[in-house]
This record gives structure tokens, C-alpha cells and sequence, in this order.
């Protein structure tokens, strides 16, 4: 599969937020949380754009770039509760 030209990468995470907050739903079920970690997967994704390999499936990687931060604020959480 070929990349076109007018592939964009603000383009395709646009497409793909509704499928990450439901997925941040999931994990959270809050919905006031959920939004906060799309807001920082969203952030993280754009700071390591360097590293994505263009013509690769971007929804895994966002995924998993969302799934290792609801760990580590469940990690921060669990800390600060002790």
C-alpha cells in the first residue's frame, strides 16, 4: 500500500479521536479523564512524529501510545494514594 501524497498525519489522528476516546472510556470510565488522556496521547504523538514510519498503520501506535498513559496515571494514582 502506498502513501498519498496528500496524506496527512493531522488528518488521520483527526479520524481516528472519536475511536481513541472510546477506547479512553473503556479504560477510564470517566469521561472527564478519558478526554485528558486522548489530550495527552494526542500531545506525545506529535512530539514523537519523528519516530512513526509513514505508510505504517497509525491507529496501533496511538493506541498504544494512549493505553501506556492510562498505566501511567493509574501508576501516579496508586502512588499518591499510599
Amino acid at each position: 500500500m502506498s502513501i498519498p501524497e496528500t496524506w496527512s498525519f493531522a488528518d488521520e489522528l483527526a479520524c481516528l479521536l472519536p475511536e481513541m476516546r472510546a477506547f479512553a472510556r473503556s479504560l477510564a470510565r470517566e469521561v472527564e479523564l478519558a478526554d485528558d488522556l486522548v489530550q495527552e496521547a494526542c500531545l506525545k504523538a506529535w512530539q514523537a512524529i519523528g519516530t512513526f514510519q509513514p505508510g505504517a498503520p497509525l491507529r496501533p501506535w496511538l493506541f498504544r501510545i494512549l493505553r501506556n498513559e492510562y498505566y501511567q496515571h493509574a501508576r501516579r494514582a496508586w502512588r499518591s494514594s499510599q
